[in-house]
């Protein structure tokens, strides 16, 4: 109950902007869904070999694979980037107050805490 407390108010009201597009819809359509369907792909940027901060973007699971993507990404330059158009492509918006107010939202609890964690990536 403790995590499920700290998902409806450790949210702020900003938007959302790295969840697949699909992903957006049905928490904004109150559609199931379940953590077991769902992947965080963890991006690391790069000026050449400095660190300079993480995204993590949830998509589903058949997405990743049907498109052979890989949970972890190292971006270091243009040719890099490039690996990631599709899941930069595939990202829809959604408001921290739709998330909060998502009838599911406890089926996907685990999935949002590794979101919302930097340093993890999921399979």
């Amino acid at each position: 109950m403790a995590l499920y407390y700290n998902l409806k108010t450790n949210f702020s009201d900003n938007m959302i902007t790295h969840f697949q597009k699909e992903i957006c819809d049905a928490i904004k359509n109150n559609t199931p869904l379940k953590d077991s369907d769902l992947g965080i792909i963890k991006v690391s940027f790069y000026d050449k070999e400095e660190f300079l901060f993480d995204s993590n973007y949830l998509f589903f699971k058949d997405f990743i694979d049907k498109h052979s993507l890989f949970f972890e990404y190292h971006i270091r330059n243009d040719n890099d980037e490039k690996k990631i158009e599709i899941i930069k492509n595939r990202t829809g918006g959604l408001l921290a107050s739709q998330l909060k107010n998502y009838k599911y939202l406890t089926d996907i609890s685990k999935s949002i805490s590794l979101y919302k964690t930097k340093n993890t990536c999921s399979r």
